[in-house]
């Protein structure tokens, strides 16, 4: 009775995303002291009571903030009011405390969401994963200028094969592997190690993983998805699940952002350390310009982001209507079905 009764809402307009900006901020910078909303802007201040810089509220979906601060309870307040998502990261650049945006009375979509069968929740998986290895291939053809149709072929047969979500994971992690090693094989490629930062390669890749996953985890908060309840990665106490469905499709961006920055020399070996079996920045400081660069990526595509999570948004609610969102990463902007 209540799904039938579901009213689509879009909850903000993609022209209005469109002129939504992403600000990030490094509090290591020793000229920068403390923010400050005036008049509907936010404000830059340094340890000198010099105002810096100001940006208009209206304009900004999400706030960065990289290394040690204090906030007050007001500021949360403003940030709250004006529906922007904050998100504080260590400098390390791993998010350590975050508030966004959401819409968490959408109780229809959550009826919707956790009513899916399993067999549905599996058809969506197949998609979702041949997305991203059509991504991933497309993305080796462009680098490599070579052909990988029999690759193509590999994750095409074995997808149409799975009878399991773990079969599925089975052909993922298999095409996954020759993806890397032959994507970053000039890079001295060893093996994927989510999370282990063993090497620099894995340390940038989780970096930007991990803020690509801020940006899907906000939007689809924004209208008011339960995030922990995936339909590929299946429930697991504490991690959101959907966001890290619906980011698959958009790695490959992340992947290419650490790969030209390989191929420009912006990665400075002498800006990481290791000790205690990870990886770290050398100093606060050098983290910057990796999270300039993967700023400037997310920038970039965040439009493409908000219009799949919207695209999904409407399948949820009728599937019959709105078919599962494709982002193809080879023809950017389209976005089709298999």
């Amino acid at each position: 009775m209540y799904l039938q009764e579901f009213i689509l809402v879009i909850m903000l307009s993609q022209s209005d995303f469109d002129n939504k900006k992403l600000l990030f901020i490094n509090s290591s910078d020793e000229s920068f002291r403390k923010l400050k909303f005036s008049n509907d802007n936010i404000e830059v201040w340094d340890d000198k009571n010099k105002k810096l810089n100001k940006i208009s509220c209206h304009i900004i979906f999400a706030v960065f903030i990289i290394g040690e601060c204090t906030l007050s309870s007001k500021l949360i307040k403003e940030f709250k009011e004006m529906g922007i998502s904050l998100f504080l990261l260590n400098n390390r650049l791993r998010t350590i405390s975050e508030l966004v945006c959401v819409a968490e009375g959408n109780y229809l979509l959550r009826l919707k969401q956790y009513s899916l069968s399993e067999k549905t929740e599996f058809l969506m998986a197949k998609k979702l994963v041949l997305n991203k290895l059509e991504n991933q291939i497309d993305l080796l053809e462009e680098y490599k200028n070579r052909d990988f149709t029999s690759l193509r072929y590999d994750a095409r047969r074995g997808l149409l094969n799975d009878v399991s979500f773990c079969s599925i994971q089975g052909t993922e992690g298999f095409i996954a592997s020759r993806y890397f090693s032959f994507i970053f094989e000039e890079q001295g490629w060893r093996r994927r190690a989510p999370t282990a930062k063993e090497d620099i390669i894995n340390f940038l890749l989780d970096i930007g993983y991990s803020m690509l996953f801020n940006l899907v985890d906000s939007c689809l908060r924004l209208y008011g998805f339960d995030t922990y309840k995936g339909f590929y990665h299946r429930l697991f106490f504490q991690r959101k699940s959907l966001s890290c469905d619906i980011m698959e499709p958009f790695r490959v961006l992340v992947d290419k952002e650490v790969l030209k920055a390989y191929n420009l020399k912006i990665v400075n070996e002498k800006d990481f350390k290791y000790y205690n079996g990870y990886y770290h920045f050398k100093r606060p400081d050098y983290s910057y310009k990796y999270v300039k660069l993967f700023g400037k990526m997310l920038t970039k595509y965040k439009d493409e982001i908000y219009r799949y999570c919207t695209q999904f948004y409407k399948h949820i609610s009728d599937p019959t209507k709105h078919e599962f969102p494709i982002y193809s990463y080879k023809n950017k902007n389209d976005f089709t079905n298999i």
